[in-house]
């Protein structure tokens, strides 16, 4: 696939991989805003950004080694806070809800519990370059035959929301459209821009609906612009 994949409902990502983000928001938003180079504002990893500050002398060397160290990240995989984000289902094409877990969330690779392994579909509205041509818009319309992939991903606490709405809610639920994904939208590029959350005071959005009312506020409006049949 290529391109990182994302919760059908929410938008946010669905694995956290080897993600790591600096404990030191605050100063880097000082330092960013110092940076002449505008180049950085697109580098969301956080050891890229580690970088451009170095670079543009932003940072010295100390300053860089020490943002660097392992006690001054924080690893998302190991906080228990995102560990909702890797709790999945896949919405089969077939009607089925399958529980998996990321294999490879940039792939699209997803595996359940007996091993089997299943292929994402994209969403279509990640792909607004895409052509009218209707034969390429069908490989993105759960209804067509041509459709690509084994279904949908979707965060088991979010299957939950839209359940509270929509009892039974599966695959056969939805019809092409493009998802109105609100203020999370600009996150979802081809690799999760995990700093862009943090020093946009957007990480809200990566705590489960569930615990957080706010992100559970955002995803509730989401959820009222899609469309059922």
């Amino acid at each position: 696939m290529g391109y990182e994949t994302y919760c059908l409902v929410c938008g946010c990502p669905t694995s956290t991989g080897l993600s790591s983000v600096s404990l030191f928001v605050d100063q880097l938003k000082q330092c960013i805003k110092k940076c002449k180079n505008k180049r950085i504002e697109n580098n969301w990893q956080v050891e890229n950004i580690f970088y451009e500050l170095l670079e543009n002398n932003i940072i010295d060397q100390e300053e860089h080694d020490h943002l660097s160290e392992k006690e001054n990240l924080l690893f998302l995989d190991k906080d228990n806070k995102y560990n909702w984000l890797s709790e999945l289902y896949l919405l089969h094409k077939n009607g089925n809800i399958i529980s998996v877990e990321p294999e490879d969330s940039w792939e699209g690779i997803y595996v359940d519990t007996n091993g089997n392994s299943y292929d994402a579909s994209y969403i279509l509205n990640e792909y607004q370059y895409l052509s009218d041509e209707k034969n390429i818009i069908n490989m993105y319309d759960p209804l067509s035959t041509a459709f690509c992939g084994d279904g949908f991903i979707i965060h088991k606490d979010c299957h939950q929301l839209v359940n509270d709405q929509l009892p039974d809610f599966n695959f056969k639920n939805m019809c092409l459209q493009k998802i109105n994904y609100n203020e999370i939208y600009p996150y979802m590029r081809s690799e999760m821009p995990w700093m862009k959350y943090f020093l946009n005071d957007k990480q809200y959005f990566l705590e489960s609906p569930l615990n957080n009312n706010k992100n559970k506020k955002r995803i509730n409006s989401i959820i009222e612009s899609m469309k059922f049949i």
